[in-house]
């Protein structure tokens, strides 16, 4: 069966949704902590934040690179808080 989508057609997600997230790269050591926002479709938001504050650690946990160790995560909907 073929596969129907154009290639190249960028899919944007319209609602992303983070609840009481906990996360980081040593278990005994989170860098978020109880962190919650959302982003509807057409928003903008900028993460800011000194370094090592978690900036690029939230970008890893919504792109799946990294396991979240609690909360949820929904992208469109859908909870996606499994690797």
């Amino acid at each position: 069966m073929q596969n129907t989508k154009m290639l190249g057609k960028r899919e944007s997600m319209s609602k992303l949704e983070l609840y009481n997230i906990y996360a980081g790269y040593e278990e005994s050591k989170p860098v978020l902590k109880d962190i919650s926002f959302f982003v509807e479709k057409g928003e903008f938001i900028v993460l800011l934040g000194t370094s090592g504050c978690g900036k690029t650690t939230i970008l890893n946990l919504i792109a799946g690179m990294i396991p979240i160790s609690a909360g949820e995560l929904y992208i469109d909907g859908v909870k996606s808080n499994v690797i």
